[in-house]
């Protein structure tokens, strides 16, 4: 419980400090936005292209209307580029998770998944298994798959 507590202030206390942050450096950010506007203005005024600043303003607010008109599209992309990061990162999380456990314990993931098949295919499995190299050889059957003695053909 105080593990808990402990966590729960750490996560406060460094959102407290991402936000403080982000508050003292908004101005600056502004600042630099408006400077950097200030520049491609004057850049596009003494360029070849020679914009007035009547085009520039039409440009502008044409460019501001495209997006939109197009806004829903560009959420639909974005949502579906979210969507797809979320369903990666899930997938890499299960995936290390079931890493974990099969290093763990291999052989007792192995043994549960052979109690998936039938009693019959359950020695055809196992025999397969050590066959190929993988288990080691002993006795593999029902009995020391199921726990019970093998079933009589």
């Amino acid at each position: 419980m105080v593990a808990l507590l402990a966590l729960v202030v750490l996560v406060g206390g460094l959102l407290v400090l991402v936000v403080t942050q982000v508050r003292a450096g908004a101005g600056d950010l502004s600042d630099e936005g408006m400077a950097a506007y200030d520049s491609l203005r004057q850049f596009l005024r003494t360029s070849p292209l020679k914009l007035t600043a009547g085009e520039f303003d039409q440009y502008v607010g044409q460019a501001g209307q495209a997006l939109q008109d197009a806004s829903q599209q560009i959420l639909s992309g974005v949502a579906a580029i979210g969507s797809a990061a979320g369903h990666l990162v899930a997938g890499g999380l299960l995936t290390l998770f079931a890493t974990i456990f099969l290093l763990i314990d291999g052989r007792g993931v192995w043994h549960w998944v052979v109690r998936l098949f039938p009693r019959a295919a359950t020695v055809n499995v196992m025999v397969e298994y050590v066959a190929s190299g993988r288990g080691k050889a002993r006795r593999a059957g029902p009995a020391t798959v199921h726990g019970a003695p093998p079933a009589s053909a």
